[in-house]
């Protein structure tokens, strides 16, 4: 596949339905919008939660200074921690995964932004994109957890920090992304076809800049969305798919969770 992180909500997709697994786009190589930016690097991404919740920094950031935040400092993963949801605090008939939701945080390290690797990816990498891939450029710190909504899907929330500006700069680079993929063709396990559309709407009053970002093919496929929210410079992403039979609720959960960000 690529340096982006297949969601961990995809887990449930095999059991459900033929996973999609992009092989052929339409489009050229590179996303329309995007040929001018440099060829992301070879290095590997960070892996995505298991059921250990042993996730470290990630490999393809470099690791910077650790300390707490100070004036116009990037907020640690320690404290990033401190706004994700809890059981608590979650809506009616949802849940934590497992016990803890198998939470993670990056603690006090913050890393340098790195090298960008949205831009040289293809469109059908897409397909198994969601809120841990979709964070990675120029992330300095990050908290995750595991959810199970009332229909038992799954959903992972991220919430990430940025240096000052690269939080837009990453939300720029998913709309560029998007707007250079509105279509594709992926192949299907078990071979043939699928058509899929992408779609990366604004949610009204979420954040200082949203994106609803949806992965839809055609036919009997999962779908897939992930909900973004910019608050300055750190960016909450929850995805989630319809594997379990419906799309879960993500906007009312990140209608839930952005104003914490602020």
């Amino acid at each position: 596949m690529s340096n982006l992180r297949i969601p961990a909500a995809l887990g449930a997709v095999a059991v459900t339905t033929a996973l999609l697994a992009g092989c052929q786009s339409d489009n050229s190589d590179k996303p329309a919008g995007t040929a001018a930016a440099s060829s992301a690097p070879s290095q590997a991404a960070p892996t995505s939660s298991g059921p250990t919740g042993g996730d470290s920094a990630a490999p393809g950031d470099s690791a910077g200074a650790t300390g707490s935040p100070g004036a116009g400092a990037v907020v640690p993963g320690s404290t990033l921690k401190t706004l994700l949801p809890t059981a608590a605090t979650l809506p009616a008939g949802w849940a934590l995964d497992g016990s803890d939701g198998y939470a993670f945080d990056t603690k006090d390290t913050i890393m340098s932004p790195g090298t960008p690797l949205l831009p040289g990816e293809k469109c059908t990498e897409l397909t198994h994109a969601g809120a841990e891939s979709l964070s990675i450029d120029y992330r300095a710190a990050y908290a995750s957890i595991k959810l199970k909504d009332p229909k038992q899907a799954d959903v992972t929330v991220v919430i990430a920090s940025y240096h000052p500006g690269d939080a837009t700069k990453l939300l720029g680079e998913i709309t560029t992304l998007a707007g250079g993929c509105t279509t594709y063709t992926a192949q299907a396990m078990g071979g043939g076809t699928v058509r899929t559309t992408v779609t990366d709407d604004p949610v009204p009053g979420l954040g200082d800049q949203s994106i609803d970002f949806k992965n839809t093919p055609q036919g009997h496929y999962v779908a897939e969305e992930t909900v973004i929210a910019r608050v300055g410079d750190k960016v909450l992403l929850i995805d989630g798919s319809d594997a379990a039979g419906a799309m879960p609720d993500l906007r009312t959960l990140a209608g839930q969770l952005a104003p914490k960000l602020k």
